[in-house]
């Protein structure tokens, strides 16, 4: 199974639920996995940017290992370069960018609704 989205979800699934007369408990639950990150991505450069001295609050670096690091091959496959590149995240205010995620998809998922 792959990722649908949640507009895509919502269109498909939207016709198969009971009015809320009908069924007031109904509940749809999704997953939204990635949604920070993607948020992230869209953003300004700066926004992307790991918060590298925040996470050298936390983190231990290995300063020489990263200070001989010129070729980008080396770079991306450096253990102590994933090791911070995967705690990249975890200062990130995730309720900001996932607030940004769903906002849009607010007027979407009551229009949608609505027709139930």
């Amino acid at each position: 199974m792959g990722y649908l989205g949640t507009r895509d979800t919502l269109s498909l699934l939207t016709p198969l639920m009971q009015s809320q007369q009908r069924n007031p408990h109904a509940t749809l639950i999704t997953l939204y996995i990635n949604a920070v990150m993607e948020m992230v991505k869209q953003q300004p450069g700066k926004e992307q940017a790991p918060d590298m001295k925040f996470l050298s609050n936390y983190l231990a670096f290995d300063k020489m290992s990263l200070l001989f690091m010129k070729d980008p091959d080396t770079w991306m496959h450096n253990a102590e370069m994933l090791r911070i590149w995967d705690a990249r995240n975890l200062p990130l205010d995730a309720n900001k960018y996932f607030k940004r995620q769903t906002q849009p998809l607010k007027t979407l998922m009551v229009r949608l609704l609505s027709r139930c």
